[in-house]
């Protein structure tokens, strides 16, 4: 919300993917947030899904960002510990292929990470995931800190554990 009015929604489900071998989730996420300006206004959308093993491995992905006219398209898979991603805005396509070994993970390493073992106070956590709108990996430290009561867009409470992310993409220039 911005103001009273609502300005969008983000939403993501993680489940069994179907008709794959047992093992894989499909991981989704899509979001439209209304952008507006002193006299434009623009909607952007996200559309997002993943293929994953249940350890976090990344399998393939493909997705879309929509801002206005412009659509920026991409898609990747695994094989032989190599990811070969590709976007296309406008039909200008590039095509990007990284080294890719057993502890990288996709797009949606977080989650995955905090579903299969829930942090605890104090404990210090390092991913290293693709992230496909940026086009590289991210290196992330997960830091738990304490247990606080949060609010609720029901006007309810939770007592939820307060996790920092602090992020660094690979800079392929850096030496």
């Amino acid at each position: 919300y911005l103001g009273n009015e609502p300005a969008g929604f983000f939403h993501r489900r993680i489940e069994q993917a179907e008709g794959l071998e047992p093992g894989i989730l499909r991981l989704t996420a899509r979001s439209r947030t209304r952008l507006r300006g002193r006299e434009k206004q623009a909607e952007q959308k996200f559309d997002f899904v993943a293929f994953e093993r249940e350890n976090g491995a990344l399998i393939r992905f493909e997705g879309s960002v929509e801002v206005g006219s412009r659509v920026r398209r991409m898609d990747g898979a695994v094989r032989d510990g190599t990811l070969a991603f590709q976007t296309d805005l406008y039909g200008r396509g590039d095509a990007i292929r990284l080294e890719w070994n057993a502890l990288d993970r996709g797009p949606f390493a977080i989650e995955q990470s905090l579903m299969r073992a829930p942090m605890r106070e104090g404990e210090q956590r390092r991913l290293r995931y693709f992230d496909p709108l940026l086009g590289r990996p991210i290196d992330a430290q997960l830091t738990a800190y304490d247990y606080f009561d949060t609010p609720t867009y029901d006007g309810q409470k939770n007592r939820l554990m307060e996790i920092q992310i602090a992020s660094n993409a690979q800079d392929d220039d850096a030496s």
